[in-house]
Order: structure tokens, then sequence, then C-alpha cells
């Protein structure tokens, strides 16, 4: 068989070759021995019923569907990729050893993305676990930028898994490092051997074992991304908002089955420490269980409430309470209307309000802001140095024109500033 059958309907003859091949390496690779032996006859039987009598590309998912099925194991796969074999059956090549290392560069390493959130709290979307070998410099880097914040949020609702030993070095940085402490154990059953996940000792930077942790979770988080989400779960050392994981726990390593044909098999199946399983099949459950598209602000006003609990000084628990609505109205918009936003138009003593693409603008010197409304007339300044947190209430006189801007600040301070004209 090579390439040119691709648009081909395999003969059972070619079906017979991959799946008798395919049927041997999953009796003597896959996690569960007996699933093993009753997944290969399976797939036999699809076979002799016809239900594979298709292209090469179809024919692989249509075997996956139904190995899937009977383990109900999302990492076992078939796949047709024939310059995909060629690759791996000739790893030797410059071109084929720096694979790895250019996929990690195009996604940056896996952090998509990395930003501080208001109420400065670190925000960290975590895309893939990419080796430590190869992104260790770039996971202590994202853990540095992130290293002052006072909570932490962890977004894995698109994560695709990867390697245990980012996921291990990752979690390093938010337990303690005085005793190592248990992570995870995975058992090889072809190899007979387990290998024990422990924290790492010394990291690169600084740790943040007391740091307020939120994980982020969706149904697509897969694997590494879910091992992370559980392992932190089960030390009590991190709250998980979103919804229950994909549920892939064990471990896939790729196996050649000819020239145009390869499986990812699960040979292997991770042991927690704490609770003696995994989360093969049912997924990880998260504390608080909403939609994905809500998670983010949920963990996000969470944290902030968390803060404000905390918080010893008045004026400090009042800038993070200011700080608690604008997010609110951030993820929940308040729209006004046109005539609503242009009646508040006009010039301030030595500031002035415009409304530009249907959005107030305060500008004073060179710096400019946008107005977001809390209320019909109270605004929050967004902008340069945030607006030091201020405010503008839009104050009416007894005829109910605006008269008079008002600048409040978390501190209890006050500006007024009366109007000298209305109009851009």
């Amino acid at each position: 068989m090579n390439q040119q059958v691709e648009g081909s309907i395999l003969s059972r003859q070619q079906q017979m070759m991959v799946l008798e091949s395919l049927g041997r390496l999953i009796m003597h690779k896959y996690v569960v021995a007996n699933v093993a032996t009753q997944a290969a006859d399976e797939i036999l039987s699809h076979m002799t019923r016809g239900d594979y009598d298709l292209p090469p590309a179809e024919f692989a998912d249509a075997v996956t569907r139904d190995l899937q099925d009977i383990t109900a194991d999302h990492h076992l796969r078939v796949v047709y990729d024939p310059d995909r074999i060629d690759r791996m059956r000739n790893p030797g090549t410059q071109d084929n050893q720096a694979l790895p290392k250019e996929l990690a560069r195009l996604n940056n390493h896996g952090f998509e993305q990395i930003k501080r959130l208001k109420g400065n709290i670190g925000y960290v979307d975590i895309r893939h676990f990419f080796p430590p070998e190869i992104s260790g410099h770039s996971a202590a880097a994202a853990m540095r930028l992130i290293a002052d914040s006072d909570a932490v949020i962890i977004d894995l609702r698109n994560n695709t898994g990867g390697n245990p030993g980012m996921v291990q070095f990752l979690c390093s940085y938010f337990i303690g490092g005085s005793k190592p402490v248990h992570l995870n154990s995975i058992t090889s059953r072809p190899q007979g051997t387990t290998t024990e996940y422990w924290t790492i000792p010394e990291v690169p930077g600084k740790r943040m074992p007391d740091l307020d942790l939120t994980i982020l979770t969706s149904s697509h988080t897969f694997s590494g991304g879910e091992e992370f989400a559980y392992d932190l779960k089960h030390l009590n050392r991190a709250k998980l908002i979103g919804e229950t994981t994909a549920g892939g726990a064990n471990p896939a390593g790729i196996d050649i089955i000819d020239e145009n044909f390869y499986v990812t098999i699960p040979h292997a199946t991770p042991i927690n420490p704490v609770t003696g399983t995994n989360w093969e099949g049912g997924g990880v459950k998260p504390h608080v269980e909403v939609h994905a598209t809500k998670a983010l602000r949920i963990a996000h006003t969470q944290a902030l409430s968390r803060l404000i609990d905390a918080a010893s000084d008045e004026v400090a628990k009042k800038k993070l309470q200011w700080l608690l609505e604008e997010v609110v109205s951030c993820y929940c918009p308040l729209t006004l209307t046109a005539s609503m936003l242009e009646r508040h138009v006009g010039r301030y003593g030595d500031s002035g309000v415009s409304l530009e693409d249907d959005t107030l603008i305060y500008h004073r010197r060179f710096f400019r802001y946008r107005l977001i409304p809390l209320t019909e007339t109270t605004f929050w300044l967004d902008g340069p140095v945030a607006g030091f947190e201020s405010r503008l209430d839009f104050v009416s006189d007894e005829s109910g024109a605006v008269s008079q801007i008002v600048g409040r600040f978390p501190d209890g301070r006050s500006v007024m500033k009366k109007r000298l004209s209305a109009g851009q």
C-alpha cells in the first residue's frame, strides 16, 4: 500500500493486513489487557461486515470510532499519514530533529496569553505542555511574569495535554519547596515499570505556594491539562471552575502499523497518590461547574472577592471593591443609548468629554480615557495608569441638565469641575 491509494477504497486484503498488525500492537501494549483482546476481535468483525470498505483516511477514522466505542479511551487513535510515518522512520534527518522545537516555537511553547487582570491578578492561558527540555525557559519566564500577582488564574479550557515533565515543572511553582510532594505515578503495562513524579526542589524564579490559585477547565481540557488540574485539586492547592474535562488519563505512545497508518496506544495508567485512581473516562470535576464561556468571569470576580475579604486596610478594600464593580461592568456591560451619552458631552474646567464611536472619551491635557458606565451617570476611567482608579459622576441641576462632573477616588477624595459648555 502507498499514498497512491488515498482516493481509493481499501481492499479487504489491505484492511486485513492493517487490522491484524493493529490488533497485535493493541494486545501487546494497551493498558487494559482484556479490553485489548475484545477491541482486536471487534474491529475484525466490523471488517467482515464491510464497515471499513472506505478510502484510507475514512478507514482510519472509522476504526478509531469503533476502538473508542469499545474502550472509551480518547487517546486510542488510528491515523492515516504517510508523510509523518516517513519522517518517523528517518528520525536522524536534520529537518526531523528540528520539528519538535519548531512546533513549540510556532506555538509560543504552549503559552497563548499571559497578562495582568484588574486587581493584580495574573492570568496564563496554556494550550499545550511541551517538554521542559524544549520549553522550560518559556515556562519559567511565564511564571516570573505572574510571581508578584495577588492571585493567579491558569486557563486550561483549550489545553490539549502534552508532556508530564512540564506538568511536574509548572505544578512545582505552586507548591512549597521545603520537601518534595508526590504529584502522580505512571505505570507502564508493556514495560512493567512505574515512574513517580514529585515536585522539583528548585525552580527558576519565585515559588508561589500560598498564592490564591484558580484553574479554568472545559470539556475540551485533555490529558496533561487534566493531570495539572487533577493533581492540584486533590492537593487542595487550587480551585477549579468550568466544565468536567474530557477524561483522557492513560498516556499514549505512537506505533507505526505500515507505511500509511500509525496508531496511538495508551500503554500506561496514572495513579494519583491522594485518590489512588485517576480521571480516565470520568474527567476532572470542577469545584464550581459552569459553562466554559462563563468560567473566567466567575474566577476573576471570585478572586477579587477573596482579596476584598482578606484586605485589612480600608482604602485598599475600597479600591478592590471598585475594581470588582469595574470587572463586572466589563463582563456584563451596561448599554446606554446615544441620547443618554450625548447629554454628558462638553467642556468641564480644564477637561473635556466627547463622544466617539458610541463611547464617551474623557480628555485632560494629552491623556485620554474611555468612560465605561456603571450607571447612567457614573463612569469609571479606562486608560493610562488606569485613571488612578478614579470615577466620574455627572451631576445635573434642577432643570435636569448636566452642570458639573465630580471625580472620585477610593481614598475619599473628590474633585469638582463645572460645565463650561455643551456639545463636542
